[in-house]
Order: structure tokens, then C-alpha cells, then sequence
């Protein structure tokens, strides 16, 4: 290697992790959460007290750290109370936002990284916010019909997450690819009638795609936002008077490369620290 003959370089280059992908419910009578770290059946992974009894549960990526943690909505003043772990304690962040007896609807609109807050008001309108704060909303339109539940996500892989709807009367997700008023981009079916939406990156590749929890405590998740057969399930987690939500954690400590260059010679060495 004409050049660095004798001359030893070395670079250490942090590999980036895909995020790990877990589902959640929690149990509205008892504001107790239970979290799974994977797509199936079994033991929870955790679980903890978090809230009050009859408050909405959901879970996002406060601080921007990659790992989304629980938050949760009392409707009755609609109050936010938000924790940057997934795990009992005090809230890292309590926000009144929106008309009292809204439903809450989470994500990051605007690709800083952070998801925020935002509710769904019985006249069918979203008020959403870019900052973890209190004060007015950054965008407010209309869509869908005020007794469908407001859903949200990366529906097209472009960073910034958008709005969308689900009518468990008929299971049919309207999804729109902007914060804004207009037709959806995709119409479909997918599920049981009666079950409750959720959604996430289910395969990891940078789009967000539809789930819903059926009455049995059923898991149906599909990696495209069409109508089909679930690729992922059915598996029971909870049971279905939880509220379903799922999460996504960043694995811990990172994997680094070390790439030692010298004497014509390239050694490739990989340094791993365990996780505890």
C-alpha cells in the first residue's frame, strides 16, 4: 500500500442497531403495564404500575434517545404525563394539551427524532404539537369522524410521521401521508371488527404498517398497509379489555468496528461490550 508503508491508522466506527420492536397492553383498571420485547407470545418482559385507572396508555420517544418509553392521558383535563423509562416512577414531563375528553395520538411530526403530542376531538379534528410543552398547537385539520380512534406513523418511509384512522366498527384504517386535511392515502380492512388498532415498524424497514388486538387478546400484524392476511400472528398477549400499544428500543452498548491499516495488511477486529 504505497504511501502508509510502516504507518499503522486506525479507525473505530460505531455500527448503527436496528431498533428492537415489543408490544405492549396496558390494563385500564389497574394502570398496570405489561411489555413484551418480541412479536409473540409469552411472559412479559416487564412489568409496572404507571398512572391512574381509566387513563389512556401509549408509549413514544420522548427524548430522543431511540427508545420509546410509557406515557399516559387523562382525559378527563387532557393531561399528558410522560416517563423517559419504561418503569413505575413520577413523569419526566406532565403537559395539559387540547379540549378535555380528546383521545391522545403520538409521533414525530416533524423528523426531529422526538415524538410529541396531539389529540383527536369528538368534531373528528387533530391538534398537534411539535414540543413536549405546553402551549398552542403547531397543526390543526380535520380528518376522519370523531368516534374513530386517531392512529399514527411513518406511513411512507419518508421520516416524519403522519395521521390516520381506524373504524373498529368495520376494522378499515384511512391513513394520509400529510398532517393536513384531504383523502386518505390508503383505504383498507385488516382484522377482526370490534379489535383496537395499533401500529409499528414490525420488520424494520422504515415504514410504519398497521396491527390490530382483537376481544380474545389476539396480536394480528401485517408488514404492509394493504389488506391480507397478518404476517405476524395471531398470538396472545394480555387480554382484550387491555389497550395495545408497542414500542421500540434501541439494543445497548452499541457494536463497534476497529479497522487497523498498516504494512499492506487490513485486520478487522470486532469489539463487542455485553449488555448486563
Amino acid at each position: 500500500m504505497k504511501g502508509i508503508s510502516g504507518v499503522l491508522l486506525a479507525a473505530i466506527l460505531p455500527i448503527t442497531a436496528f431498533a428492537q420492536i415489543g408490544i405492549g397492553v396496558a390494563d385500564p383498571t389497574t394502570a398496570t403495564i405489561y411489555e413484551r420485547d418480541s412479536l409473540s407470545s409469552g411472559p412479559p418482559s416487564r412489568s409496572f404500575n404507571y398512572g391512574v385507572p381509566g387513563w389512556d396508555f401509549f408509549a413514544g420517544d420522548w427524548n430522543g434517545d431511540g427508545t420509546q418509553t410509557i406515557g399516559a392521558y387523562d382525559p378527563s383535563s387532557s393531561t399528558f404525563y410522560l416517563r423517559n423509562t419504561n418503569s413505575a416512577g413520577l413523569p419526566d414531563y406532565v403537559i395539559q394539551f387540547g379540549a378535555p375528553n380528546s383521545k391522545p395520538v403520538i409521533g414525530d411530526w416533524n423528523g426531529d427524532g422526538i415524538d410529541t403530542i396531539g389529540v383527536f376531538d369528538s368534531s373528528g379534528t387533530f391538534s398537534l404539537r411539535n414540543s413536549n410543552n405546553p402551549g398552542p398547537a403547531d397543526m390543526t385539520f380535520q380528518f376522519g369522524t370523531g368516534s374513530w380512534t386517531p392512529i399514527a406513523g411513518d406511513w411512507n418511509g419518508d421520516g416524519t410521521d403522519s395521521i390516520g384512522v381506524f373504524d373498529p366498527n368495520i376494522a378499515n384504517f384511512y391513513l394520509r401521508n400529510t398532517n393536513s386535511a384531504g383523502p386518505p392515502d390508503f383505504n383498507f380492512q385488516f382484522g377482526p371488527p370490534g379489535s383496537k388498532p395499533l401500529t409499528g415498524d414490525w420488520n424494520s424497514d422504515g415504514v410504519t404498517t398497521v396491527g390490530v388486538f382483537d376481544f380474545n387478546g389476539n396480536f394480528y400484524l401485517r408488514n404492509s398497509n394493504s389488506a391480507g392476511p397478518p404476517d405476524i400472528g395471531p398470538f396472545a398477549f394480555g387480554t382484550g379489555t387491555m389497550q395495545p400499544f408497542s414500542f421500540a428500543t434501541v439494543p445497548e452498548p452499541a457494536t463497534s468496528l476497529l479497522f487497523i491499516i498498516g504494512c499492506g495488511l487490513i485486520t478487522l477486529c470486532v469489539s463487542r461490550r455485553w449488555q448486563h
